[in-house]
């Protein structure tokens, strides 16, 4: 038997913990910068709903990141959901309320307008994707 031979397979795990160590650090690295890029592109998305609004009360329907959005914007959030097949009822609804209605999407491509709505900005966000956000006017 080879005395050695416990230090060779100490020093040979404690070299694959290492690397294993230094690439979940890098993939951590990664995530984080694309989280960061993500989050200040729907900050600033939410700057420029609070812009269209004004100074009263409001609320963004958004498919990505609708808290950030919605936080940025100083309205109140909530994700689309169904809400573009019934945009048209929801947002006479909230305006009769006193209470404007944007809708956010976060799309490669401006999306066919819905029913009801009218194109208000687009925000560059990061990759190809845009904010687009609509407003009843």
């Amino acid at each position: 038997d080879d005395p050695d031979a416990p230090i060779e397979h100490v020093a040979a795990a404690s070299a694959l913990v290492v690397g294993w160590a230094f690439l979940q650090v890098r993939i951590a690295t990664s995530l984080e910068a694309s989280v960061t890029q993500q989050r200040a592109s729907a900050q600033r998305a939410g700057s420029r709903v609070r812009a269209l609004a004004g100074r009263g009360p409001c609320l963004v329907y958004s498919e990505a990141s609708f808290p950030i959005v919605g936080y940025a914007a100083g309205c109140r959030a909530a994700p689309t959901g169904n809400v573009v097949r019934a945009w048209p009822g929801r947002a006479a609804r909230l305006e009769r309320d006193g209470v404007r209605p944007f809708l956010v999407l976060h799309r490669t491509e401006q999306p066919a307008v819905p029913e009801g709505v009218s194109p208000l900005a687009k925000i560059p966000s990061d990759g190809q994707a845009s904010w687009f956000i609509y407003g009843t006017g």
